[in-house]
């Protein structure tokens, strides 16, 4: 579950959140849209804790998020999947290679992480991709890739569409 609480983030004095409250409950699809300037990028920061609110509160699974040492931010993310507008894939590595490393780097066992990509490939159809590096790939494909290995977790995507799943715990 997602909250937020009288949020508001400034920047230079001006206001990019002003009052925001709302609550995403689990398994809720939520779609935000608007005007450049309107503060979806900064909402999404605050829900992945790149940002804390000037004022208010943001919860993720009732835990307050600006009350999370650092430490615990890691451990925060490992729990989403964000997409930004660049994609984030390693040039050098394939798309099977790039959608594996959160696991591996997370500790999951080889086989499992096989299992996991492969399954994952197929629901955003690059089954057949999986050998290809990225700029092979494309946008579309460039922008799914990353994708598929948030599948069974939370997911936020940069724009052109902003919208993010709420949290479902496996």
């Amino acid at each position: 579950m997602i909250q937020l609480f009288h949020v508001w983030k400034f920047y230079d004095r001006r206001p990019a959140l002003c009052d925001l409250s709302f609550q995403i409950g689990k398994g809720e699809f939520v779609l935000i849209r608007g005007a450049s300037g309107a503060g979806k990028s900064t909402l999404l920061k605050l829900l992945f804790r790149a940002e804390l609110p000037d004022e208010g509160q943001v919860l993720v699974h009732e835990r307050n998020l600006a009350r999370l040492s650092l430490s615990e931010v890691p451990t925060l993310r490992r729990g989403m999947g964000v997409v930004f507008q660049d994609f984030r894939l390693l040039p050098k590595k394939t798309v099977f290679e790039n959608v594996a490393l959160p696991m591996l780097v997370q500790g999951k066992e080889a086989f499992e992480t096989r299992m996991k990509v492969a399954e994952a490939l197929n629901a955003v159809g690059l089954s057949v991709k999986r050998d290809c590096r990225p700029a092979t790939l494309s946008a579309g494909e460039q922008q799914r890739a990353p994708t598929s290995s948030t599948s069974s977790r939370q997911f936020m995507r940069g724009a052109p569409r902003w919208c993010w799943r709420a949290m479902t715990r496996t």
